[in-house]
């Protein structure tokens, strides 16, 4: 552990918002790894919050399978941009055994901490749930490859890079984006007072009409677990005609950096890229296919 994570989480043990305070602070870091190390240092505590607030979490995710489920019967995959602990979403997971499922969080420990809650809530025998630590500004996923991407709170947190992680969700997104987040323009005086404290997004509907989506449905009534400073509004897009369409069966992951070259799958779940002869490792059956993550390989002969 390093000095910054160190002092992250001596932040977090004193209830001190490590994200502001690392924006203040250390600018340095760049908004995404301050996003990354913020939830790093609370992995586990949303699993333990769960189980605190059991029931208010079930009507949430609840609710989240309402709204998706109508489009299951034409879909044949779903992104969950920003999963976390998988706490809001467990149901979903169940809910679409049928479908092939991948979750991506810029948190490895918050993966971690998803699966042993998975396997708490006796789903881990989920057959296509496919765990990706990645960056959500750069998501190693083909274009136009999945059919229903979504987020629960996740675009929340990333006021700097919101529009970014808009293009990116648009940009794998076959048919469907789902944001179940908060929406400041239709919050009460007291929901914006919180989200300006905490540095929330804003706009994000109209960043996602700006990026050539379309929306389609909206609920702001939809149960939130923190109906007052947190509320939570559901909207539903799908893309314009401005995006070239595509005959793509399934979805391929690739490099990170460029999303030029497609990653073949090794052994254990490592992913491997040919042109430029880099490997992305696996552990604990997580993919790690971040930048910092990539191993370059002097001598791939006994790989191809």
């Amino acid at each position: 552990m390093n000095d910054i994570e160190k002092l992250a989480k001596e932040l977090f043990s004193k209830g001190i918002n490590v994200n502001q305070y690392l924006r203040d602070n250390h600018p340095e870091l760049g908004e995404d790894a301050i996003i990354s190390l913020s939830y790093d240092t609370q992995a586990g505590s949303y699993s333990k919050e769960m189980a605190e607030k059991n029931e208010i979490y079930k009507v949430y995710g609840n609710a989240i399978v309402e709204k998706l489920s109508p489009y299951f019967k034409t879909s044949d995959s779903i992104l969950d941009a920003g999963c976390g602990e998988l706490t809001g979403s467990y149901q979903l997971i169940d809910a679409a055994r049928h479908l092939k499922y991948v979750g991506i969080d810029g948190s490895f420990s918050r993966l971690l901490a998803g699966k042993k809650f998975l396997t708490d809530q006796g789903v881990s025998s989920f057959a296509d749930l496919d765990l990706v630590a990645s960056s959500l500004i750069n998501i190693p996923l083909s274009n136009s490859s999945i059919d229903i991407v979504f987020t629960s709170h996740a675009i929340e947190p990333n006021s700097l890079n919101s529009s970014r992680i808009i293009k990116e969700l648009a940009r794998v997104s076959k048919r469907y984006i789902a944001l179940f987040e908060p929406c400041y323009e239709d919050a009460s005086l007291e929901m914006k007072a919180h989200m300006d404290k905490h540095n929330y997004a804003r706009g994000i509907r109209h960043c996602c009409e700006m990026n050539g989506l379309e929306l389609i449905d909206i609920d702001k009534n939809l149960p939130s677990i923190e109906p007052i400073l947190n509320k939570t509004t559901f909207m539903l897009f799908t893309k314009s005609e401005s995006y070239p369409s595509t005959s793509r069966a399934g979805y391929k992951y690739v490099t990170p950096d460029c999303y030029r070259y497609e990653l073949e799958e090794l052994e254990s779940s490592t992913l491997f890229c040919r042109e430029t002869d880099t490997m992305y490792p696996s552990l604990h059956g997580i993919r790690l296919v971040n930048l910092n993550n990539a191993v370059q390989l002097a001598d791939c002969s006994s790989l191809v």
